[in-house]
């Protein structure tokens, strides 16, 4: 009888313990939400497109494993903003 009081407290406080945890961190976690649109915004926008290797082709295509994956060449290229800005 005294081991199944002792298991029956031990449990009641173990219950109120975690609602007391879950509650206060309900009640204390911060959520943000932004309200408005980001604008993102340039003067000058002049890019230059540079293929370092030849393009690729999606004809005929079909799955790899990654070691056929890793034998083949890759497509390389450089994306560069050649406008002349102040900043």
């Amino acid at each position: 009888m005294n081991k199944k009081r002792i298991f029956i407290i031990g449990m009641g406080l173990f219950i109120v313990l975690g609602v007391a945890i879950g509650i206060s961190y309900a009640y204390w976690s911060y959520n943000v939400t932004q309200k408005n649109v980001s604008v993102l915004g340039t003067e000058c926008l002049k890019l230059e497109l540079t293929q370092e290797s030849e393009g690729f082709h999606l004809l005929e295509s079909h799955p790899l494993t990654a070691e056929e994956g890793m034998k083949l060449s890759p497509y390389s290229f450089t994306l560069k903003n050649t406008c002349k800005s102040g900043v």
